[in-house]
C-alpha cells in the first residue's frame, strides 16, 4: 500500500462550498488533460523515456491528481442541507466514476443508492435554508 502525505500541492479545501469544489475539480482535470497532452510532444521525451522537463510536469500532473483524489474524498464524507449541495456532491462523485473499470449496471446501482441517500440527508437536515425542501 503507498502512503502519501494528504494534499501534496498544500490546497486547503477542507470546508470549502460543494458548488466551489466541483468547479475546482473540473478545472483541475482540465489542468491534468493538458499536462498529459503536452507530455505527448516530442520536447519532452528523449529516446530513454521523459526528458527532465518531462519528469517535472508528470509529477505536477501526479500530484494535481492526488489533489483531485483528495478532495473527492473529503466531498465523499461530507452531509449535505440544501439541493444545491446534493447536486454537487453527485456531480462530483459522479465524475469519479466515469473512468473506473466498473459495470454500468454496478455504477447505476451506488448512484441510485447515493442519490438516495442525498435526498434523505437533504430532508432530515435540521436547518431549513428554503432550498432543502424540509419544513418549516
Amino acid at each position: 500500500m503507498i502512503v502519501r502525505e494528504p494534499h501534496p500541492l498544500g490546497f486547503a479545501t477542507e470546508g470549502l462550498p460543494l458548488e466551489q469544489l466541483r468547479g475546482l475539480i473540473d478545472a483541475l482535470e482540465t489542468v491534468t488533460n493538458t499536462l498529459s497532452g503536452l507530455q505527448e510532444w516530442g520536447v519532452f521525451t528523449a529516446t530513454k523515456g521523459m526528458t527532465e522537463v518531462g519528469a517535472i510536469l508528470e509529477n505536477l500532473r501526479n500530484n494535481i491528481a492526488c489533489e483531485i483524489d483528495d478532495i473527492r474524498e473529503e466531498v465523499g464524507q461530507r452531509k449535505v442541507c440544501s439541493r444545491a449541495e446534493a447536486d454537487a456532491k453527485f456531480d462530483i462523485i459522479l465524475a469519479s466514476m466515469t473512468w473506473g473499470g466498473e459495470e454500468r449496471a454496478h455504477i447505476v446501482a451506488k448512484l441510485a443508492t447515493l442519490s438516495a441517500d442525498l435526498d434523505w440527508q437533504v430532508r432530515s437536515c435540521p436547518l431549513d435554508d428554503g432550498q432543502n425542501g424540509g419544513a418549516s
